[in-house]
Protein backbone atom coordinates (compact mmCIF):
# COMPACT_ATOMS: atom_id res chain seq x y z
CA UNK A 1 0.00 0.00 0.00
CA UNK A 2 2.69 2.29 0.64
CA UNK A 3 4.53 1.44 -2.90
CA UNK A 4 0.89 2.08 -4.40
CA UNK A 5 0.78 5.62 -3.08
CA UNK A 6 3.99 6.55 -3.81
CA UNK A 7 3.55 5.60 -7.62
CA UNK A 8 0.01 6.60 -7.98
CA UNK A 9 0.88 10.34 -8.73
CA UNK A 10 3.02 9.58 -11.61
CA UNK A 11 0.61 6.25 -13.15
CA UNK A 12 -1.94 9.16 -13.07
CA UNK A 13 0.26 11.61 -14.98
CA UNK A 14 0.99 8.88 -17.50
CA UNK A 15 -3.26 8.98 -18.05
CA UNK A 16 -3.24 12.42 -19.88
CA UNK A 17 0.38 12.53 -21.06
CA UNK A 18 -0.98 11.94 -24.68
CA UNK A 19 -3.88 14.50 -24.61
CA UNK A 20 -3.48 17.02 -27.24
CA UNK A 21 -3.90 20.42 -25.37
CA UNK A 22 -2.40 22.90 -28.05
CA UNK A 23 -4.93 25.88 -27.37
CA UNK A 24 -6.10 27.35 -30.93
CA UNK A 25 -8.76 29.54 -29.09
CA UNK A 26 -7.32 32.75 -29.99
CA UNK A 27 -6.33 31.53 -33.91
CA UNK A 28 -8.91 32.97 -36.54
CA UNK A 29 -9.38 29.97 -38.25
CA UNK A 30 -9.88 27.82 -35.46
CA UNK A 31 -13.87 25.95 -35.82
CA UNK A 32 -16.21 26.59 -32.89
CA UNK A 33 -16.01 22.43 -32.50
CA UNK A 34 -12.01 22.77 -32.50
CA UNK A 35 -12.19 25.25 -29.64
CA UNK A 36 -15.01 22.82 -27.75
CA UNK A 37 -12.80 19.80 -28.34
CA UNK A 38 -9.17 21.35 -26.54
CA UNK A 39 -11.63 23.08 -23.56
CA UNK A 40 -12.99 19.34 -22.74
CA UNK A 41 -9.20 18.22 -22.94
CA UNK A 42 -8.43 21.03 -20.09
CA UNK A 43 -10.89 19.86 -18.43
CA UNK A 44 -10.11 16.09 -18.75
CA UNK A 45 -6.21 16.57 -17.91
CA UNK A 46 -6.99 18.27 -14.66
CA UNK A 47 -9.97 15.92 -13.40
CA UNK A 48 -7.80 13.04 -13.73
CA UNK A 49 -4.94 15.18 -11.79
CA UNK A 50 -7.13 16.44 -8.85
CA UNK A 51 -9.07 12.34 -8.76
CA UNK A 52 -5.57 10.63 -8.67
CA UNK A 53 -4.33 13.28 -5.77
CA UNK A 54 -7.74 12.49 -3.57
CA UNK A 55 -7.47 9.02 -4.41
CA UNK A 56 -3.60 9.16 -2.89
CA UNK A 57 -4.88 11.48 -0.23
CA UNK A 58 -8.18 8.81 0.81
CA UNK A 59 -5.30 5.75 0.33
CA UNK A 60 -3.27 7.72 3.02
CA UNK A 61 -5.85 7.88 5.23
CA UNK A 62 -6.79 4.28 5.24
CA UNK A 63 -3.05 3.59 5.88
CA UNK A 64 -3.54 5.70 8.99
CA UNK A 65 -6.03 4.24 10.13
CA UNK A 66 -5.37 0.55 9.61
CA UNK A 67 -1.10 1.08 10.74
CA UNK A 68 0.02 -0.26 14.58
CA UNK A 69 1.03 3.64 15.12
CA UNK A 70 -1.57 4.23 17.83
CA UNK A 71 -0.06 1.28 20.12
CA UNK A 72 3.41 0.88 19.08
CA UNK A 73 5.41 -2.52 19.55
CA UNK A 74 8.28 -1.96 21.65
CA UNK A 75 9.21 -5.59 21.62
CA UNK A 76 9.54 -5.51 17.73
CA UNK A 77 11.74 -2.28 17.44
CA UNK A 78 14.16 -4.14 20.35
CA UNK A 79 14.30 -7.52 18.31
CA UNK A 80 14.70 -5.35 14.97
CA UNK A 81 18.06 -3.63 16.68
CA UNK A 82 19.17 -7.33 18.53
CA UNK A 83 19.07 -8.52 15.27
CA UNK A 84 21.35 -5.87 13.32
CA UNK A 85 23.40 -6.82 15.88
CA UNK A 86 23.87 -10.06 15.18
CA UNK A 87 24.10 -9.45 11.30
CA UNK A 88 26.84 -7.45 12.35
CA UNK A 89 28.72 -9.91 14.77
CA UNK A 90 28.75 -12.71 12.35
CA UNK A 91 29.93 -10.94 9.46
CA UNK A 92 33.72 -10.12 8.52
CA UNK A 93 32.74 -7.24 6.49
CA UNK A 94 31.22 -3.50 7.46
CA UNK A 95 30.52 -3.92 3.27
CA UNK A 96 28.12 -6.32 3.73
CA UNK A 97 25.72 -3.75 5.98
CA UNK A 98 24.67 -2.45 2.28
CA UNK A 99 23.40 -5.94 1.06
CA UNK A 100 20.69 -6.22 3.72
CA UNK A 101 17.24 -6.27 2.01
CA UNK A 102 14.34 -5.19 3.51
CA UNK A 103 11.97 -6.25 0.65
CA UNK A 104 10.78 -9.26 3.15
CA UNK A 105 9.93 -6.43 5.83
CA UNK A 106 6.54 -5.52 7.12
CA UNK A 107 6.43 -1.72 4.87
CA UNK A 108 4.39 -0.25 7.50
CA UNK A 109 7.67 -1.42 10.35
CA UNK A 110 9.98 0.49 7.97
CA UNK A 111 8.20 3.94 8.71
CA UNK A 112 7.11 5.70 11.93
CA UNK A 113 3.82 7.96 12.82
CA UNK A 114 6.16 11.03 11.97
CA UNK A 115 6.89 10.13 8.20
CA UNK A 116 2.97 9.29 8.25
CA UNK A 117 1.76 12.43 9.51
CA UNK A 118 4.32 14.73 6.78
CA UNK A 119 2.87 12.07 4.40
CA UNK A 120 -0.78 12.60 5.22
CA UNK A 121 0.00 16.39 4.67
CA UNK A 122 1.54 15.94 1.48
CA UNK A 123 -1.85 14.14 0.40
CA UNK A 124 -4.25 16.58 1.63
CA UNK A 125 -2.08 19.88 0.22
CA UNK A 126 -1.90 18.22 -3.18
CA UNK A 127 -5.14 18.40 -4.25
CA UNK A 128 -5.39 21.86 -2.53
CA UNK A 129 -2.74 23.16 -4.75
CA UNK A 130 -4.66 22.10 -7.84
CA UNK A 131 -8.13 23.38 -6.61
CA UNK A 132 -6.18 26.87 -6.21
CA UNK A 133 -5.36 27.06 -9.65
CA UNK A 134 -8.09 25.80 -11.40
CA UNK A 135 -8.90 28.61 -13.85
CA UNK A 136 -5.94 30.51 -13.54
CA UNK A 137 -3.38 28.54 -15.59
CA UNK A 138 -4.21 28.93 -19.46
CA UNK A 139 -0.82 27.30 -20.34
CA UNK A 140 0.86 24.56 -20.47
CA UNK A 141 -2.21 23.00 -18.31
CA UNK A 142 -0.84 19.16 -18.92
CA UNK A 143 2.62 19.78 -17.36
CA UNK A 144 1.57 22.33 -14.51
CA UNK A 145 -0.49 19.25 -13.10
CA UNK A 146 2.23 16.69 -14.42
CA UNK A 147 4.51 19.12 -12.52
CA UNK A 148 2.45 18.76 -9.51
CA UNK A 149 1.62 14.91 -9.77
CA UNK A 150 5.53 14.57 -9.78
CA UNK A 151 6.33 16.49 -6.81
CA UNK A 152 3.47 14.53 -4.73
CA UNK A 153 6.02 11.48 -5.85
CA UNK A 154 9.27 12.78 -4.51
CA UNK A 155 7.78 14.39 -1.37
CA UNK A 156 6.08 11.24 -0.42
CA UNK A 157 9.15 9.38 -1.19
CA UNK A 158 11.59 12.04 0.98
CA UNK A 159 9.33 11.04 4.09
CA UNK A 160 9.47 7.62 3.28
CA UNK A 161 13.53 6.98 2.37
CA UNK A 162 15.59 5.00 5.36
CA UNK A 163 18.62 5.44 3.69
CA UNK A 164 20.87 8.67 3.46
CA UNK A 165 21.88 9.33 0.53
CA UNK A 166 18.35 8.63 -1.35
CA UNK A 167 17.11 11.27 1.83
CA UNK A 168 19.15 13.61 -0.05
CA UNK A 169 18.06 12.63 -3.58
CA UNK A 170 14.52 13.17 -2.61
CA UNK A 171 15.55 16.19 -0.68
CA UNK A 172 16.78 17.94 -3.77
CA UNK A 173 14.95 16.13 -6.51
CA UNK A 174 11.90 18.70 -5.66
CA UNK A 175 13.94 21.63 -6.92
CA UNK A 176 13.58 20.84 -10.74
CA UNK A 177 9.95 20.73 -11.16
CA UNK A 178 9.82 23.92 -8.42
CA UNK A 179 12.18 25.70 -10.70
CA UNK A 180 9.47 25.34 -13.57
CA UNK A 181 6.37 25.94 -11.61
CA UNK A 182 7.95 29.12 -11.07
CA UNK A 183 9.67 29.83 -14.12
CA UNK A 184 6.79 28.91 -16.26
CA UNK A 185 3.97 30.11 -14.15
CA UNK A 186 5.03 32.77 -12.19
CA UNK A 187 3.39 35.89 -11.56
CA UNK A 188 5.54 38.43 -13.47
CA UNK A 189 8.72 39.00 -15.46
CA UNK A 190 10.73 38.28 -12.43
CA UNK A 191 9.84 34.88 -12.00
CA UNK A 192 13.08 33.78 -13.66
CA UNK A 193 15.51 35.24 -11.20
CA UNK A 194 12.88 34.15 -8.28
CA UNK A 195 13.26 30.57 -10.07
CA UNK A 196 17.29 30.87 -10.28
CA UNK A 197 17.63 32.08 -6.95
CA UNK A 198 15.27 29.38 -5.16
CA UNK A 199 17.06 26.25 -7.31
CA UNK A 200 20.82 27.73 -6.84
CA UNK A 201 20.53 29.08 -3.43
CA UNK A 202 18.93 25.87 -1.86
CA UNK A 203 21.23 23.67 -4.01
CA UNK A 204 24.44 25.44 -3.12
CA UNK A 205 23.82 25.25 0.49
CA UNK A 206 22.88 21.47 0.44
CA UNK A 207 26.63 20.54 -1.69
CA UNK A 208 28.50 20.17 1.75
CA UNK A 209 25.82 17.99 2.71
CA UNK A 210 26.29 15.76 0.10
CA UNK A 211 29.81 15.44 0.66
CA UNK A 212 29.13 14.66 4.28
CA UNK A 213 26.78 11.68 2.99
CA UNK A 214 29.63 10.24 0.85
CA UNK A 215 32.24 10.51 3.44
CA UNK A 216 29.97 8.47 5.70
CA UNK A 217 29.44 5.84 2.89
CA UNK A 218 33.20 5.91 2.02
CA UNK A 219 34.35 5.15 5.62
CA UNK A 220 31.02 2.72 7.22
CA UNK A 221 29.94 0.99 3.53
CA UNK A 222 26.67 2.10 4.15
CA UNK A 223 24.07 4.59 4.29
CA UNK A 224 21.05 3.11 5.63
CA UNK A 225 19.49 4.96 9.14
CA UNK A 226 19.63 1.81 11.36
CA UNK A 227 22.82 0.48 10.08
CA UNK A 228 24.42 3.75 11.14
CA UNK A 229 22.90 3.87 14.34
CA UNK A 230 24.97 1.12 15.44
CA UNK A 231 28.43 3.17 15.08
CA UNK A 232 29.96 6.05 16.91
CA UNK A 233 31.88 9.04 15.71
CA UNK A 234 34.01 10.74 17.00
CA UNK A 235 33.30 14.17 18.24
CA UNK A 236 35.83 15.74 15.13
CA UNK A 237 33.77 13.61 12.96
CA UNK A 238 30.38 14.74 14.28
CA UNK A 239 31.56 18.35 14.09
CA UNK A 240 32.00 18.53 10.68
CA UNK A 241 28.96 16.64 9.69
CA UNK A 242 26.69 18.19 12.02
CA UNK A 243 27.79 21.70 10.21
CA UNK A 244 27.00 20.33 7.20
CA UNK A 245 23.72 18.85 7.49
CA UNK A 246 22.77 22.07 9.06
CA UNK A 247 24.15 24.55 6.62
CA UNK A 248 21.70 22.22 4.46
CA UNK A 249 18.52 22.93 6.43
CA UNK A 250 19.03 26.22 7.67
CA UNK A 251 18.83 27.18 4.25
CA UNK A 252 15.66 25.29 3.54
CA UNK A 253 14.30 26.12 6.82
CA UNK A 254 15.14 28.80 6.24
CA UNK A 255 16.40 31.02 9.16
CA UNK A 256 18.63 34.04 9.22
CA UNK A 257 20.40 34.58 7.27
CA UNK A 258 19.85 32.24 4.43
CA UNK A 259 15.94 33.44 4.44
CA UNK A 260 16.54 35.89 0.98
CA UNK A 261 15.15 32.84 -1.34
CA UNK A 262 11.77 32.37 0.22
CA UNK A 263 9.98 35.42 -0.17
CA UNK A 264 11.08 36.07 -3.66
CA UNK A 265 9.95 32.56 -4.49
CA UNK A 266 6.72 33.22 -2.96
CA UNK A 267 5.88 36.64 -4.60
CA UNK A 268 6.41 35.12 -7.67
CA UNK A 269 5.32 31.70 -7.47
CA UNK A 270 2.28 30.81 -8.52
CA UNK A 271 -0.82 30.21 -5.72
CA UNK A 272 -0.29 26.44 -6.48
CA UNK A 273 3.33 26.64 -5.64
CA UNK A 274 2.90 28.84 -2.91
CA UNK A 275 1.04 26.89 -1.24
CA UNK A 276 3.03 23.65 -1.84
CA UNK A 277 5.97 25.84 -0.71
CA UNK A 278 4.51 26.83 2.73
CA UNK A 279 2.76 23.71 3.04
CA UNK A 280 5.12 21.07 2.62
CA UNK A 281 8.39 21.75 1.09
CA UNK A 282 9.11 24.06 3.95
CA UNK A 283 8.48 20.60 6.25
CA UNK A 284 11.38 19.11 5.00
CA UNK A 285 13.89 20.79 6.76
CA UNK A 286 11.98 20.58 9.71
CA UNK A 287 12.09 16.20 8.84
CA UNK A 288 15.76 16.81 8.22
CA UNK A 289 16.41 17.62 11.84
CA UNK A 290 14.43 14.86 13.21
CA UNK A 291 16.08 12.38 11.32
CA UNK A 292 19.88 13.31 11.02
CA UNK A 293 20.77 16.17 13.15
CA UNK A 294 18.61 14.34 16.11
CA UNK A 295 19.05 11.16 14.89
CA UNK A 296 22.98 10.74 14.74
CA UNK A 297 24.38 13.48 15.74
CA UNK A 298 22.57 13.75 19.28
CA UNK A 299 26.21 14.09 21.78
CA UNK A 300 27.12 17.07 19.34
CA UNK A 301 23.67 18.65 19.04
CA UNK A 302 23.26 18.52 23.05
CA UNK A 303 26.82 20.44 23.40
CA UNK A 304 26.54 23.13 20.67
CA UNK A 305 22.48 23.64 20.77
CA UNK A 306 22.97 27.37 21.90
CA UNK A 307 24.48 27.56 18.12
CA UNK A 308 21.20 26.66 16.32
CA UNK A 309 18.64 28.24 19.52
CA UNK A 310 20.56 31.74 18.81
CA UNK A 311 20.02 31.72 15.22
CA UNK A 312 16.77 30.33 16.02
CA UNK A 313 15.96 33.57 18.00
CA UNK A 314 17.27 36.06 16.14
CA UNK A 315 15.36 34.87 13.11
CA UNK A 316 12.19 35.30 15.17
CA UNK A 317 12.19 38.24 16.04
CA UNK A 318 13.95 39.42 13.12
CA UNK A 319 11.28 38.09 10.77
CA UNK A 320 8.13 39.40 12.73
CA UNK A 321 9.48 42.73 12.79
CA UNK A 322 10.63 42.81 8.95
CA UNK A 323 6.44 41.42 8.42
CA UNK A 324 4.92 43.77 10.08
CA UNK A 325 6.78 46.31 7.95
CA UNK A 326 5.81 44.66 5.05
CA UNK A 327 3.27 45.97 2.32
CA UNK A 328 3.25 43.03 -0.33
CA UNK A 329 0.65 40.46 1.09
CA UNK A 330 2.37 37.37 -0.11
CA UNK A 331 5.88 38.37 0.76
CA UNK A 332 4.41 39.41 4.21
CA UNK A 333 2.78 35.39 4.90
CA UNK A 334 6.10 34.84 3.25
CA UNK A 335 7.65 36.65 6.46
CA UNK A 336 5.53 35.26 8.74
CA UNK A 337 6.45 31.40 8.02
CA UNK A 338 9.91 32.41 8.72
CA UNK A 339 9.26 33.64 11.91
CA UNK A 340 6.96 30.35 12.87
CA UNK A 341 9.84 28.25 11.61
CA UNK A 342 11.92 29.43 14.23
CA UNK A 343 9.34 28.37 17.04
CA UNK A 344 9.52 25.11 15.45
CA UNK A 345 13.10 24.95 15.55
CA UNK A 346 13.39 26.09 19.37
CA UNK A 347 11.36 23.40 20.46
CA UNK A 348 13.23 20.67 18.41
CA UNK A 349 16.14 21.97 19.98
CA UNK A 350 14.62 21.76 23.52
CA UNK A 351 15.74 18.28 24.39
CA UNK A 352 11.98 17.64 25.53
CA UNK A 353 9.53 15.55 24.77
CA UNK A 354 6.85 18.28 24.52
CA UNK A 355 9.37 20.69 22.98
CA UNK A 356 10.03 18.33 19.88
CA UNK A 357 5.87 16.92 20.01
CA UNK A 358 5.14 20.75 19.96
CA UNK A 359 7.12 21.69 17.31
CA UNK A 360 5.80 18.75 14.76
CA UNK A 361 2.48 20.03 15.75
CA UNK A 362 3.11 23.60 14.87
CA UNK A 363 4.77 21.84 11.81
CA UNK A 364 1.89 20.22 10.84
CA UNK A 365 -1.11 23.64 11.84
CA UNK A 366 1.31 25.96 9.62
CA UNK A 367 0.83 23.40 6.57
CA UNK A 368 -3.00 24.26 6.42
CA UNK A 369 -2.93 27.71 7.64
CA UNK A 370 -0.35 28.74 6.05
CA UNK A 371 -2.08 27.63 2.31
CA UNK A 372 -5.25 29.13 3.81
CA UNK A 373 -3.69 32.52 3.88
CA UNK A 374 -1.61 32.17 0.80
CA UNK A 375 -5.26 31.12 -0.81
CA UNK A 376 -7.00 34.59 0.37
CA UNK A 377 -3.87 37.25 -0.16
CA UNK A 378 -2.94 35.29 -3.47
CA UNK A 379 -6.25 33.82 -4.96
CA UNK A 380 -9.19 35.61 -3.52
CA UNK A 381 -7.95 39.29 -3.36
CA UNK A 382 -5.40 38.96 -6.09
CA UNK A 383 -7.92 37.27 -8.43
CA UNK A 384 -10.62 40.09 -8.08
CA UNK A 385 -7.91 43.50 -7.65
CA UNK A 386 -4.95 42.45 -9.48
CA UNK A 387 -2.77 44.09 -7.08
CA UNK A 388 -0.83 42.37 -4.00
CA UNK A 389 0.12 45.93 -2.47
CA UNK A 390 -2.10 46.40 1.13
CA UNK A 391 -2.20 49.97 0.82
CA UNK A 392 -4.80 49.46 -2.28
CA UNK A 393 -6.79 47.97 0.29
CA UNK A 394 -9.49 48.67 2.75
CA UNK A 395 -12.97 48.33 4.43
CA UNK A 396 -13.28 44.93 2.31
CA UNK A 397 -16.33 43.93 5.11
CA UNK A 398 -18.54 46.08 3.19
CA UNK A 399 -18.56 43.93 0.09
CA UNK A 400 -17.16 40.45 1.24
CA UNK A 401 -19.00 39.54 4.74
CA UNK A 402 -18.21 35.57 4.52
CA UNK A 403 -14.81 36.73 2.99
CA UNK A 404 -13.83 39.08 6.26
CA UNK A 405 -15.25 36.10 8.92
CA UNK A 406 -12.57 33.30 6.90
CA UNK A 407 -10.40 35.83 7.03
CA UNK A 408 -10.44 36.74 10.42
CA UNK A 409 -10.04 33.05 11.49
CA UNK A 410 -7.48 32.27 9.79
CA UNK A 411 -5.95 35.43 11.29
CA UNK A 412 -6.45 34.36 14.72
CA UNK A 413 -5.40 30.74 13.86
CA UNK A 414 -2.00 32.29 12.43
CA UNK A 415 -1.61 33.88 15.82
CA UNK A 416 -1.89 30.21 17.56
CA UNK A 417 -5.48 31.39 19.43
CA UNK A 418 -6.38 28.71 21.28
CA UNK A 419 -8.65 25.97 19.54
CA UNK A 420 -6.60 25.73 16.96
CA UNK A 421 -3.55 23.38 16.15
CA UNK A 422 -1.48 26.07 16.11
CA UNK A 423 -1.87 27.01 19.53
CA UNK A 424 -1.66 23.47 21.00
CA UNK A 425 2.02 23.61 18.93
CA UNK A 426 3.15 26.26 20.02
CA UNK A 427 2.53 26.20 23.39
CA UNK A 428 4.19 22.86 23.65
CA UNK A 429 7.02 24.19 21.81
CA UNK A 430 7.39 26.65 24.22
CA UNK A 431 6.92 25.13 27.57
CA UNK A 432 9.40 22.01 26.26
CA UNK A 433 12.11 25.45 25.74
CA UNK A 434 10.91 26.97 29.46
CA UNK A 435 11.81 23.77 30.75
CA UNK A 436 15.32 23.84 29.00
CA UNK A 437 16.40 27.56 29.76
CA UNK A 438 13.53 30.01 31.10
CA UNK A 439 16.02 32.80 29.48
CA UNK A 440 15.14 31.45 26.08
CA UNK A 441 11.58 30.81 26.72
CA UNK A 442 11.33 34.60 27.32
CA UNK A 443 13.07 35.21 23.98
CA UNK A 444 10.98 32.35 22.48
CA UNK A 445 7.51 33.35 24.01
CA UNK A 446 8.07 37.16 22.13
CA UNK A 447 6.55 35.37 18.99
CA UNK A 448 3.27 35.04 20.62
CA UNK A 449 3.11 38.99 21.17
CA UNK A 450 4.58 39.53 17.75
CA UNK A 451 2.50 37.12 15.48
CA UNK A 452 -0.51 38.77 17.11
CA UNK A 453 0.94 42.50 16.26
CA UNK A 454 1.42 41.48 12.02
CA UNK A 455 -1.53 39.11 11.86
CA UNK A 456 -4.19 41.44 13.01
CA UNK A 457 -2.41 44.73 12.06
CA UNK A 458 -2.75 42.72 8.17
CA UNK A 459 -6.51 42.07 9.08
CA UNK A 460 -7.20 45.62 10.47
CA UNK A 461 -5.52 47.27 7.30
CA UNK A 462 -7.29 45.08 4.70
CA UNK A 463 -10.89 44.56 6.09
CA UNK A 464 -11.47 47.53 8.31
CA UNK A 465 -12.48 51.31 7.87
CA UNK A 466 -14.38 52.73 4.69
CA UNK A 467 -14.20 51.18 1.15
CA UNK A 468 -11.27 51.95 -0.61
CA UNK A 469 -11.72 53.81 -3.52
CA UNK A 470 -9.56 51.45 -5.86
CA UNK A 471 -12.27 49.03 -4.96
CA UNK A 472 -15.33 50.57 -5.82
CA UNK A 473 -16.99 48.51 -8.49
CA UNK A 474 -16.65 51.83 -10.85
CA UNK A 475 -12.91 52.11 -10.88
CA UNK A 476 -12.31 48.55 -11.99
CA UNK A 477 -15.62 47.67 -14.15
CA UNK A 478 -13.69 48.36 -17.38
CA UNK A 479 -12.67 44.65 -16.95
CA UNK A 480 -15.98 42.02 -17.11
CA UNK A 481 -13.56 39.29 -16.20
CA UNK A 482 -13.07 40.37 -12.32
CA UNK A 483 -15.46 39.02 -9.81
CA UNK A 484 -16.11 41.90 -7.17
CA UNK A 485 -18.36 39.78 -5.34
CA UNK A 486 -18.05 37.87 -2.39
CA UNK A 487 -16.44 34.40 -1.98
CA UNK A 488 -17.79 31.84 -4.64
CA UNK A 489 -18.61 27.89 -3.66
CA UNK A 490 -14.62 27.29 -4.70
CA UNK A 491 -13.09 29.40 -3.02
CA UNK A 492 -15.11 28.53 -0.12
CA UNK A 493 -15.04 24.57 -0.87
CA UNK A 494 -10.87 25.03 -0.75
CA UNK A 495 -10.61 27.32 1.90
CA UNK A 496 -13.12 24.90 4.44
CA UNK A 497 -11.21 22.48 4.87
CA UNK A 498 -8.17 23.81 5.97
CA UNK A 499 -9.95 25.33 8.48
CA UNK A 500 -11.78 22.39 9.67
CA UNK A 501 -8.91 20.11 10.26
CA UNK A 502 -7.00 23.14 12.07
CA UNK A 503 -10.34 23.38 14.35
CA UNK A 504 -10.59 19.65 14.70
CA UNK A 505 -7.18 18.35 15.71
CA UNK A 506 -7.16 22.00 17.72
CA UNK A 507 -9.96 20.21 20.29
CA UNK A 508 -8.45 17.26 20.18
CA UNK A 509 -4.50 16.95 19.56
CA UNK A 510 -4.40 13.20 21.02
CA UNK A 511 -4.93 12.33 17.71
CA UNK A 512 -1.85 13.46 16.58
CA UNK A 513 0.16 13.03 20.33
CA UNK A 514 -0.90 9.59 21.30
CA UNK A 515 0.92 7.71 18.05
CA UNK A 516 3.96 10.59 18.48
CA UNK A 517 4.74 9.49 22.27
CA UNK A 518 7.11 6.40 21.60
CA UNK A 519 8.71 7.88 18.54
CA UNK A 520 9.88 11.39 20.01
CA UNK A 521 10.89 9.51 23.42
CA UNK A 522 13.08 7.57 21.01
CA UNK A 523 14.93 10.91 20.45
CA UNK A 524 15.51 11.78 23.77
CA UNK A 525 16.16 8.41 25.79
CA UNK A 526 17.74 7.60 22.24
CA UNK A 527 18.14 3.61 21.83
CA UNK A 528 21.61 4.22 20.32
CA UNK A 529 22.86 5.19 23.82
CA UNK A 530 22.73 1.55 24.72
CA UNK A 531 25.55 0.10 25.34
CA UNK A 532 26.75 -2.62 22.46
CA UNK A 533 30.30 -2.13 22.61
CA UNK A 534 30.65 -5.02 19.63
CA UNK A 535 28.97 -2.72 17.01
CA UNK A 536 30.23 -0.05 17.69
CA UNK A 537 33.51 1.69 15.81
CA UNK A 538 34.66 4.62 17.11
CA UNK A 539 36.35 6.96 13.97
Amino acid sequence: MITLITILPLVGSFLFININEEAFINSDKASFASINIQQKNNSIIKQIGLSTSLIVLFLTIYILGKSSLILPNFSNELESLSNLVNIYSNSDNIIQFGILNSSSINELENIDSISLYYILLTAFITPICLLSNWKDITIKRKYFVFSFLLLETLQISFFLVTDLLLFYIYFESVLIPLFMVVGIWGASRARIRASFLLFLYTLAGSLPFLLSILWIGYNFGTTDFLMLSLFELSVEAQACLWFAAMLAFCVKSPIYPFHLWLFRAHAESPLGGSILLAGTILKFATYGFIRVVLGFFPDYTANNVYIIQSLAIITLIYSSLVTIRQVDTKALVAYSSVAHVAVMILGLFSNTVQGIEGAILLSLAHGFISPALFIIVGGVLYNRYHTRIINYYRGLTIKMPVFSIIFFLCILFNASAPLSLNFVGEFLALTGLFTQSPVLGVFGATSITLSAIYSIFLFNRIAFLGLSPYLKSETVSFNSKLTLGDLDRSEFAVLLPLLLVTILLGVFPNIILDSLHYDVSNLIYNVNNIDLPSSKINL
